[in-house]
């Protein structure tokens, strides 16, 4: 490291103190390996959160989401929460989709995936 203590302490206390210089360099060289190891991993994870993001906005703009969510208000105002007509509309939608998964018309969202590379 360049500096001399053999004029000022015996040698074994030099060779100790350049151990543990040496010992300090090593562990700051990993602390900054570690430090760059989770600034790369934090930029790929904002990278993830920004793309999911600009999705759900996507998703929010979309026609089909607009139809749906006002579909839903339309619903919401006539059968309200906790009532005699929303609970007889539950029962009847249930119902329906029962019916429609037990004739396979299903639709493609309660259709099993196929994945080609599973054995």
């Amino acid at each position: 490291m360049g500096i001399q203590l053999s004029a000022y302490a015996p040698p074994f206390f030099a060779e100790r103190f350049e151990s543990r210089m040496e010992t300090q360099v090593e562990s700051q060289s990993e602390l900054e390996r570690k430090i760059n190891a989770l600034e790369k991993s934090l930029q790929e994870q904002i990278r993830g959160k920004n793309d999911l993001e600009r999705e759900l906005y996507e998703i929010k703009n979309s026609l089909a989401w607009c139809v749906v969510m006002t579909c839903r208000r339309f619903r919401n105002s006539l059968l309200g929460e906790n009532t005699l007509r929303r609970k007889s509309y539950n029962v009847a939608r249930d119902m329906l989709k029962g019916a429609l998964l037990a004739n396979g018309k299903s639709t493609v969202a309660f259709q099993p995936v196929h994945n080609p590379r599973q054995f």
